[in-house]
């Protein structure tokens, strides 16, 4: 009976009616009982759910409905971001539903009872009896099978697939009647060997109501040329095989997250200066990269910018313009050697493995910056004597630089800072 009490999560009428529930099921199985429950939830708790979920406004029942399928346990600003793309209120809808006890936020994660989560889901399934034609997909086998068998509608809001051991091929055409599809997430765990989404034929087709679009391991060099990512939150596509995202240049207004690391194959920077909101860039990993063009300059929102082991990047334009940049890591950019101005907002920069052989005297503008990670710059000579400015500094790495000379430029910054200093 464990793990129907903690299903019930301390929730008396639940452990009323599962008790009773067990009590009318002749299994003696305890996880086919659990699995059972959770497919059609006893009349008593929908009921009781009902009462609820539809006193709620259209607002608070979308976002319980997305929170439901595809976001417990997920970063609330995170959900934020997307769910507010969608056109939502969701910073008003998620404490709506704390107020109705339905979602709890727990270290700022959305969380929910079990209970409520599968009767969310279950209110989903009760929408048609195809899963071709619901709002919501979480299941992998519904999904494969409308994804297979190219059946999508445009009923379909959501798609959450773990690909976790499957291995099928799409028609190029498969996402081409799903036209209010705004949540697309394939996941393929770089583990997983039996995980393949092949497309033989390519990709003709993405909806334009995108926000989300998440899927490991892409597997064609470029995304559809029709595809107008002007509603896209988030692009999430590490491990995939793009060279590029397009030609040309697109309307990204709404983009937050660029997320293409390990994408080994990606030749060119994307083309993202129209992209005025974005915030987060992360490239690790993508070792065919040269150069990252002067785009970036226009990112002034941009707080996160990751070009780590991207080890044939030799050109990285000056930062100094993006004024909310908090991290910039350059590490493991084996062939990088020339660095300009940064921006004086970072806080953390790392160096580590670079090619550098002298720092900007610049650095030493940088009055924000906690962390500077030097370590393995074995071309790096001297520092500046700026470098004692640095007045927020917690932690100075510089093991591994050989031939760094002396060191008489750090006396200040130990005497100020010998409680905090940590330089390993």
């Amino acid at each position: 009976m464990s793990e129907l009490v903690n299903y019930a999560s301390g929730i008396p009428l639940a452990l009323r009616v599962l008790g009773s529930s067990v009590q009318k099921i002749y299994i003696n199985d305890e996880k086919e009982i659990l699995r059972r429950l959770r497919q059609h939830p006893p009349i008593e708790i929908q009921d009781a759910f009902r009462k609820s979920f539809d006193g709620l406004h259209d607002n608070e029942k979308s976002i319980f409905l997305d929170l439901a399928c595809f976001f417990r346990g997920e970063n609330k600003d995170h959900v934020v971001n997307i769910l507010d793309g969608c056109g939502f209120s969701t910073d008003l809808g998620i404490y709506a539903l704390i107020d109705e006890t339905l979602i709890s936020l727990v270290d700022n994660s959305l969380e929910m009872p079990n209970i409520f989560q599968d009767t969310g889901r279950f209110v989903v399934c009760q929408e048609n009896n195809k899963a071709s034609k619901r709002s919501r997909l979480w299941d992998s086998n519904d999904i494969a099978d409308v994804l297979i068998n190219n059946s999508g509608t445009e009923a379909i809001e959501g798609i959450f697939l773990d690909a976790s051991g499957l291995t099928f091929e799409l028609n190029p055409t498969v996402f081409e009647r799903m036209h209010r599809l705004r949540l697309l997430k394939l996941h393929c765990p770089t583990s997983e060997i039996h995980c393949k989404i092949s497309l033989p034929q390519g990709l003709y087709y993405l909806p334009d109501e995108l926000r989300l679009l998440h899927w490991e391991k892409y597997p064609l060099g470029s995304l559809p040329r029709n595809f107008n990512p002007k509603n896209l939150v988030e692009m999430n596509m590490p491990y995939s095989n793009m060279t590029k995202l397009w030609k040309g240049t697109k309307n990204l207004e709404k983009l937050k997250r660029i997320i293409l690391s390990h994408s080994l194959q990606l030749i060119k920077f994307p083309r993202l200066s129209k992209a005025m909101n974005l915030e987060h860039i992360d490239l690790e990993g993508c070792t065919s990269l040269v150069k990252v063009n002067s785009s970036i300059l226009h990112h002034h929102k941009l707080t996160f910018l990751s070009l780590k082991d991207c080890s044939h990047l030799r050109i990285m334009p000056t930062t100094v313009h993006l004024e909310s940049l908090e991290v910039l890591n350059l590490s493991g950019c084996s062939e990088l050697e020339n660095l300009h101005d940064f921006s004086s907002n970072l806080k953390e920069l790392y160096l580590a493995g670079t090619a550098i052989r002298e720092m900007p005297s610049s650095i030493g503008d940088l009055t924000r910056l906690v962390t500077l990670d030097l370590e393995n710059c074995k071309r790096l000579q001297h520092l500046p004597p700026s470098i004692s400015n640095l007045k927020a500094m917690m932690t100075l790495k510089l093991s591994g630089c050989s031939n760094l000379k002396s060191l008489p430029v750090l006396d200040a910054l130990f005497l100020r800072n010998s409680q905090r200093l940590d330089t390993r």
